[in-house]
C-alpha cells in the first residue's frame, strides 16, 4: 500500500475500524458457494442479525419473497459480479422482524488473500423511492392541472411575460405553447376596478393578491371572451413571479349586457307612456278651452257686425276689430290643429295592427317638423311616391 509521507500512516487494522464505522451497509460473499464472510456493523443492524447468526442464511433466508428477488436470480446476479468485476440491481433484503427493504446494491468482484469475493455495497432506498412517489403523483396533479382542467392558470414574470399557461389558458388566450414568453397585454385588455389597466398598475398592485378581468376580443365574433379572477404575487425569493388564475364568465357578462339593456329600453317605454298619457291629458284639456275662446270671439265678430249696423261703431274702427279677432281665431285654430295633431299621436302609442298609407304618417310628421322649422327659416321639402305606400303597421 503507497502511503503520503506528509500523511499519517493508515495500518490495516485503521481499515477495518473504518469498514465498521461507514453507514453503507456491505456483505462480503464466497466467490465460489455465495455464502456469507463477512458484514460490517451497517448491514447487521439494517438486516437485525449479528454477525455470527448472519453468515449461515441463505438468500432464502434474508430476501424478499417475491418472485424477482427469487435465491437463483441472487446468485445470477453475484455470479455475474464474479465474471464481470461488477454488477448493480435493485435488491429487496427482508429483516429478521420480516420488514422488507428496497436498496440499490452493487456488487464487485474483489481478491482476498484467501481467494476471490464479492463485496456487495447497498444502502436503504425506501425514503428515496417514497419522495420519488410523491414526486410522480405531483407530477401528474400538475400535469392534470394542466392539461385536464377548466381554469385558467397563467404563471407570469413581474415584467408580464406568460411563463406558463394550462391548456384551457392557450385555447381562449389563442395561444400556442411555443408562443410562451409573450407579453399577456398581447392577448387582450386588462381591467381593474371596471376601468383599463396596464400591467405595470396590476402588478404593483398585487400585495399579495388583486382582484383582474382580462378582456380577449374575438375577430371572429362581435362578443369578446370575458375572465375574471385574481393576481397573486407568489412567495418566490425574488418576489418575481405572479399567478393568474381566471374563469370565463362570459355568459355572466353578456347577460349583465343584456338585461342593462333591457332595463334603458323599459325605462325608454315608461317615459314614453307617461308622455303620452300627459300629452292625451293637456290636449283634452285644453280642446274645451280653444273651443269656448273661439266661440267668444265668433260672437264679438257678430255684435261688432250689428254696432257697424247701428252707427255706434266706424267702419274703420269695425274693421281693426274683425282684423284683430280674425287673427286671433287663426291662432286658436292653429293651437286645436296642434291639440287634435298630439292626441293621434298619442294615439298611436296603444298596441293596434293596421293597414296605414306611409304617405298619412309622413304628414303627420311633417306637421310637427315644420312647426320646428319655421322659426330657423328651414324649408322643408318632400318628395312623395306617386302611389299610396300601404304597409301593415303596428304601434307600440
Amino acid at each position: 500500500m503507497s502511503v503520503d509521507p506528509s500523511a499519517p500512516e493508515i495500518v490495516t487494522e485503521d481499515l477495518v475500524t473504518l469498514m465498521n464505522a461507514a453507514r453503507t451497509c456491505v456483505l462480503v460473499h464466497d466467490a465460489e458457494t455465495k455464502n456469507i464472510l463477512w458484514a460490517n456493523p451497517a448491514a447487521c443492524e439494517l438486516l437485525g442479525w449479528p454477525l455470527d447468526e448472519l453468515r449461515p442464511l441463505k438468500a432464502n433466508h434474508m430476501s424478499s419473497t417475491a418472485p424477482q428477488y427469487h435465491r437463483v436470480l441472487g446468485r445470477a446476479w453475484l455470479q455475474e459480479a464474479v465474471e464481470r468485476g461488477s454488477s448493480r440491481i435493485e435488491w429487496h433484503y427482508r429483516t429478521r422482524s420480516g420488514r422488507v427493504v428496497p436498496t440499490d446494491a452493487l456488487a464487485r468482484r474483489v481478491e482476498l488473500a484467501q481467494g476471490p469475493a464479492v463485496m456487495v455495497e447497498f444502502r436503504d432506498i425506501e425514503r428515496e423511492q417514497a419522495t420519488e412517489q410523491a414526486l410522480r403523483r405531483t407530477t401528474s396533479s400538475i400535469d392534470a392541472l394542466a392539461r385536464h382542467t377548466s381554469t385558467i392558470a397563467l404563471a407570469l414574470d413581474s415584467a408580464g411575460t406568460v411563463r406558463f399557461a394550462t391548456d384551457t389558458a392557450l385555447a381562449l388566450l389563442g395561444m400556442v405553447p411555443e408562443e410562451m414568453g409573450r407579453q399577456l397585454d398581447e392577448f387582450g385588455t386588462l381591467r381593474a376596478g371596471g376601468r383599463p389597466v396596464s400591467w405595470a398598475d396590476v402588478a404593483a398592485q398585487a400585495d399579495p393578491t388583486i382582484e383582474v378581468q382580462l378582456q380577449v376580443p374575438r375577430p371572429s365574433t362581435d362578443e369578446a371572451v370575458w375572465l375574471e379572477g385574481t393576481l397573486e404575487r407568489l412567495a418566490e425569493p425574488d418576489g418575481d413571479g405572479l399567478l393568474m388564475i381566471l374563469h370565463d364568465v362570459s355568459g355572466r357578462v353578456h347577460r349583465e349586457v343584456l338585461r342593462e339593456r333591457e332595463l334603458h329600453r323599459e325605462n325608454y317605454q315608461a317615459r314614453y307612456t307617461a308622455m303620452g298619457d300627459m300629452a292625451m291629458a293637456i290636449a283634452h284639456e285644453l280642446g274645451q278651452p280653444l273651443a269656448a275662446a273661439g266661440n267668444f270671439l265668433a260672437g264679438t265678430t257678430r255684435h261688432a257686425g250689428v254696432l257697424e249696423d247701428e252707427g255706434t261703431l266706424s267702419r274703420e274702427s269695425a274693421d281693426r276689430l274683425r282684423f284683430g279677432i280674425g287673427s286671433a281665431v287663426r291662432q286658436i285654430d292653429r293651437a286645436s290643429a296642434i291639440v287634435g295633431a298630439v292626441r293621434a299621436f298619442v294615439g298611436h302609442l296603444e298596441h293596434s295592427r293596421q293597414v296605414v298609407d306611409l304617405h298619412d304618417v309622413v304628414d303627420e310628421c311633417l306637421y310637427f317638423v315644420r312647426l320646428r322649422a319655421v322659426d330657423p327659416g328651414v324649408r322643408v321639402v318632400v318628395h312623395r311616391h306617386p302611389e299610396p305606400c300601404r304597409r301593415s303597421a303596428s304601434g307600440c
